[in-house]
């Protein structure tokens, strides 16, 4: 699962992204149980963090 969802992050700077990356990113925080949250939290920090800023991008335009 790990390097899953870090390379579906790493597609968001793919010029050519496609809806199927975000469906994915949308189904695994999703899959997120209040007990599974802060363990997936602590393992993909950055990539939140990523995801975060992506998403501030996005809104910016």
């Amino acid at each position: 699962m790990e390097n899953n969802f870090d390379q579906l992050i790493a597609a968001l700077n793919i010029s050519s992204l496609s809806v199927n990356v975000l469906d994915e990113i949308k189904l695994f925080l999703e899959k997120q149980t209040d007990e599974t949250l802060p363990i997936f939290i602590s393992q993909f920090f950055q990539s939140l963090l990523i995801l975060e800023r992506w998403i501030w991008q996005l809104f910016s335009q």
